[in-house]
């Protein structure tokens, strides 16, 4: 009786532990498109540096001013933080930042659909075969875009946070299928600015952010969390796109001549 009863419980714990899987949660946005100067060129004001005095001022001091064309051509580039990695895309490149050249939560109708707007001539993606592979600043970025007679730099980034609902608490790796039972609460945000590609002036910032939340007893695999996280994403990035077409919408109409 006594070895039935240990080896129901062996059995018991052997399909505890084939039953759990972890999820390790992606990495996390780009928050330095804006970092600029390297820490080591400390430039006094009104002194730009002799070896590099365009880069440096146009970070530090230069009057940035709308130089954009209309009907504008605007090139769309996502961002990451450095080493990103998710189950369906991974940035690339290092430095400040890295670029996300995989379409995981994008459709080719979400561009389409800007495509349509009014002094809009044509808007596609920024080619990786165009971006360096050391990122500093946005900079690298509109001077690829520059290389396609961009007027427009869209950059978007998306911050995707897990954290257990009872506790407030931040996760990065979660246990699903058998284990212990917390209820996830998944939150993306999608960050935005439309920049001009010469000058680097800022037309307009969004950000949008959605929500969902499960138990983990109903999460039972990795590709059941992940799903989750590509939904929340999605949503974030659909009400994006709506909130784009106002934005664009107040651009057009005060640059456009």
């Amino acid at each position: 009786m006594k070895t039935i009863l240990n080896f129901a419980i062996i059995s018991l714990m052997l399909l505890v532990l084939v039953g759990c899987e972890n999820y390790t949660t992606p990495s996390g946005p780009a928050m330095s498109i804006f970092a600029g100067v390297p820490k080591d060129k400390v430039v006094v004001a009104g002194e730009p540096d002799v070896n590099e005095p365009n880069e440096v001022a146009e970070v530090a001091f230069e009057q940035r001013e709308p130089m954009a064309k209309f009907p504008a051509n605007i090139v769309y580039v996502r961002t990451q933080e450095q080493g990103y990695k998710s189950q369906t895309a991974k940035g690339e490149g290092w430095g400040a930042f890295s670029v996300v050249y995989t379409r995981d939560i994008e459709k080719d109708s979400d561009w389409e659909q800007l495509g349509q707007m009014v002094n809009v001539a044509q808007i596609g993606p920024l080619s990786k075969l165009l971006v360096p592979a050391y990122l500093q600043s946005e900079k690298d970025l509109r001077q690829a875009a520059a290389r396609l007679n961009s007027d427009m730099l869209l950059i978007y980034t998306l911050d995707t946070n897990f954290m257990d609902r009872d506790t407030s608490a931040g996760l990065t790796v979660i246990t699903l299928g058998l284990g212990a039972t917390i209820n996830v609460r998944v939150t993306s945000t999608v960050s935005a600015l439309l920049l001009d590609t010469r000058s680097g002036y800022v037309y307009g910032v969004v950000e949008e952010t959605a929500m969902q939340e499960k138990n983990t007893a109903a999460l039972t695999s990795k590709n059941a969390m992940d799903n989750m996280r590509l939904a929340v994403e999605r949503q974030a990035f659909e009400q994006f796109i709506n909130e784009f077409e106002l934005l664009w919408k107040n651009v057009s109409e005060e640059y456009a001549d």
